[in-house]
């Protein structure tokens, strides 16, 4: 060994082999630090949900549940469904939602509780078996918001996975997007006929005049969306950041950009999101417009890596 090489940086012993150990490390340090970051925002974001559901005795646990029934039970009674509530929290869906609960209105409001209560722990189930999704999904702000809540969007998510699409996009309209992505045509073709058939019979007069009473409902308990809803600025870097990422990706995420109101209009969409660290970190966070920022974030990153690919070369001859 000559002095030249004890003295030079790139010749000293084991020098390189440290380099090389660094590089070959750095996607797996890289992948830790991301799931302690995840895992800190997976645990502030449950204790604070679970801090409103669970709080005073439970009394707001599956709230979603009981009122819907009881809506669509003060429809069927002949009254306006739109004023009725549970513990002061109002019903303002679209008037198919209604259907949802028909089946349950002979068997009172504790069985159809019971039931949104086991068919959402069921699709929880369901989508991480036949989507493949990890564990940690479970404790996901939209899943165990919409599990606490006892918002149909869960079950409905895995009626989509069991090929009854359909039923989500006519009483949850934001679920269509997701539909379009993975080209179910199908289903709502069907949701659009199913939609048209009971026009005549659902409250939808009714619906149009509460429009105030609704839109004092979304402003007191929807005051502070998910999305880039209300927000025109971020409206519009959110639609420049869906057309970027392509139709399917773009329509997969619509709902989280544009739309949702509350964490649990996400669900249509976790396959997408849990496939991006980026886009699970930004759905936990308990943040005003924290999944708007989170897809343009997401379409940036995108853009990034697409610009730093390796180009082909003419010929279809390998860059040296």
């Amino acid at each position: 060994m000559t002095v030249a090489d004890l003295v030079s940086p790139r010749r000293m012993p084991g020098a390189q082999s440290t380099a090389t150990s660094f590089l070959r490390s750095r996607p797996a340090i890289e992948r830790i630090a991301w799931r302690v970051v995840l895992g800190i925002a997976l645990v502030l974001s449950a204790f604070w949900i679970l801090g409103f559901y669970v709080d005073e005795g439970a009394r707001y646990l599956f709230v979603d549940a009981h009122i819907y029934f009881r809506a669509t039970q003060a429809w069927l009674e002949g009254s306006n469904p739109w004023t009725t509530s549970y513990l002061g929290v109002p019903f303002a869906a679209i008037p198919p939602t209604l259907l949802l609960n028909v089946p349950f209105i002979p068997f009172g409001e504790g069985f159809a509780v019971t039931f949104w209560a086991a068919a959402n722990t069921a699709a929880v189930v369901l989508l991480i078996r036949r989507l493949h999704l990890p564990l940690w999904v479970v404790v996901l702000q939209p899943v165990l918001e919409g599990w606490l809540s006892g918002s149909p969007d869960l079950a409905l998510a895995g009626a989509i996975v069991l090929g009854l699409g359909w039923i989500a996009a006519l009483t949850k309209p934001y679920s269509a997007p997701a539909l379009i992505a993975d080209r179910r045509w199908l289903q709502i073709g069907v949701a659009a006929v199913v939609a048209i058939i009971t026009i005549p019979f659902l409250p939808w007069f009714i619906f149009y005049e509460s429009r105030t009473i609704l839109a004092e409902s979304f402003a007191n308990f929807a005051g502070n969306p998910v999305s880039a809803a209300g927000s025109p600025v971020l409206i519009v870097a959110v639609v420049v950041a869906l057309v970027s990422l392509g139709w399917r990706r773009g329509s997969a995420l619509f709902t989280p950009g544009l739309l949702a109101q509350q964490p649990h209009y996400i669900v249509f969409s976790l396959e997408t999101v849990v496939a991006s660290r980026i886009l699970s970190l930004a759905m936990t966070i308990p943040v005003t417009h924290a999944a708007a920022v989170g897809v343009i974030v997401y379409a940036l990153v995108e853009r990034w890596r697409t610009t730093l690919a390796p180009k082909p070369v003419p010929g279809g001859l390998e860059p040296a």
